[in-house]
C-alpha cells in the first residue's frame, strides 16, 4: 500500500511577473487565504503542488481576482455577568463594556426607550472593538 503526502504553495502577484509566497509553510489544505492585501487590488493566483517526487509546474487561474473587503455583520458580545439581571441602586454610578465587532466596524450608539440618551447625564466612549458607557447617576 502506498500513501503520498500531497502539500500545497500558493504564490501571488499584482503584475503575474513578481511571484510572492503566500504561506510560510507548507499546506495540506485545498482552501488558502491570502490576508495583508489592499482592497481594491487585482491580483494573480499560481499554486504549486510538492510531493516527494518534487514540485509541480504552477496552476495559474486564468484571471485576476479582486480583492474585497469581507464583510461581518455587526455582533455584541454580552459580558456574562450582564445576561442575567444587572441592579444597581438610585444614585449609584453604572459603568458597562459592551465588547462588539463586525466589517466594516459598527456605528454605535446608545438609546433609552427609542430616544437617544442625554449626554449631560452620561458618557459614551466607542473604540474599535467596544463601547463603555457611564452613568454618574442611575434613574
Amino acid at each position: 500500500m502506498f500513501f503520498f503526502l500531497l502539500v500545497f504553495l500558493c504564490f501571488y502577484s499584482t503584475l503575474a511577473e513578481e511571484w510572492i509566497v503566500a504561506n510560510k509553510d507548507l499546506t495540506d489544505k485545498t482552501k488558502f487565504t491570502i490576508t495583508d492585501l489592499p482592497t481594491g487590488s487585482k491580483i494573480f493566483v499560481r499554486v504549486k503542488a510538492v510531493n516527494a517526487a518534487g514540485p509541480s509546474d504552477p496552476r495559474m487561474h486564468p484571471q485576476p481576482i479582486l480583492v474585497k473587503e469581507v464583510i461581518e455583520p455587526p455582533k455584541i458580545r454580552l459580558p456574562r455577568h450582564l445576561k442575567q439581571t444587572y441592579i444597581r441602586r438610585v444614585g449609584e454610578a453604572v459603568n458597562l463594556v459592551i465588547p462588539f465587532h463586525g466589517r466594516p466596524r459598527p456605528k454605535v450608539s446608545w438609546k433609552k426607550n427609542g430616544t437617544h440618551v442625554d449626554k449631560n447625564q452620561i458618557n459614551i466612549r466607542n473604540s474599535e472593538n467596544d463601547s463603555i458607557i457611564f452613568i454618574r447617576k442611575a434613574e
